[in-house]
């Protein structure tokens, strides 16, 4: 091979390389991506859970607050619609209905007996009896608490629906890293898969000044929507430290990064 063949030889690999670089990226930054756009949601949809419930505790009647078995959030519009059900026998009803726009509940009303919206929709159903049957799965918790639950809409109404079971808060200041599990509910009515994103339990205690949180993470090649979603709870950045490969990522609330890259 002449001293022209291998300089174009190696200008060919070069620009195979850069192009294989490049066909990566993209592919990265969409997982990146969905990533942050999953723990946003998971983020706003347990705050819409938390602020609706203060207010259809003032607004549901004591006799009637002991129906409530579970809340589903949906999106409407420009904002979430929380609904909270209670089961007479299998079946689902509604009791109380809210919106939560703009940090804001809205619209709040206690379902009547004989109103129409009583009545769930089939996907509000299915998220129901898939919040019920991630529960029941029972896998390994870190505290003597219920999880808390966050419940994707699936995107049909067959499709499978994806159950978040999140370990509570137990004590102010300490945050829960794990354990977490995503459950995903077939449409069969039955588990089909478990995914757990910390095997063990781990609480981090922070003090008011601290200036973020850091973990270790061995379960993915990169952080996951539990890092997004711890990062916009607490309010400061989480650093994950991922074993295989060597890596330090910056998650925060807007998005997450290699800390190597400018």
């Amino acid at each position: 091979m002449t001293i022209f063949h291998r300089i174009a030889l190696a200008l060919v690999l070069m620009l195979a390389a850069g192009s294989f670089a490049a066909a990566r990226a993209p592919t990265e930054n969409a997982r990146i991506a969905a990533i942050v756009a999953r723990g946003e949601l998971l983020y706003d949809y347990d705050q819409a859970a938390w602020h609706t419930t203060d207010v259809m505790v003032e607004t549901v009647p004591r006799k009637r607050l002991a129906e409530i078995k579970g809340w589903l959030v949906e999106p409407d519009g420009g904002g979430l619609s929380v609904l909270y059900y209670g089961y007479d026998g299998e079946a689902p009803y509604g009791v109380f209905r809210a919106g939560f726009r703009d940090g804001r509940v809205v619209e709040p009303v206690l379902i009547a007996a004989d109103a129409p919206e009583r009545t769930l929709t089939l996907v509000e159903r299915r998220m129901a009896d898939a919040r019920r049957i991630a529960a029941a799965s029972n896998p390994p918790a870190c505290v003597q608490k219920p999880f808390n639950t966050i419940i994707v809409p699936p995107a049909s109404e067959t499709a499978p629906v994806e159950v978040y079971l999140l370990t509570p808060q137990v004590k102010a200041g300490a945050y829960p890293f794990g354990l977490h599990y995503l459950v995903t509910v077939g449409a069969d009515g039955k588990v089909a898969s478990t995914r757990p994103f910390m095997k063990s339990c781990m609480v981090q205690a922070l003090p008011a000044n601290a200036v973020a949180a850091m973990v270790s993470h061995m379960l993915d090649p990169m952080p996951t929507e539990i890092h997004v979603w711890l990062s916009r709870w607490i309010g400061k950045p989480v650093y994950v430290m991922i074993s295989d490969p060597g890596q330090l990522w910056e998650v925060t609330g807007e998005g997450m990064r290699k800390v190597d890259r400018p």
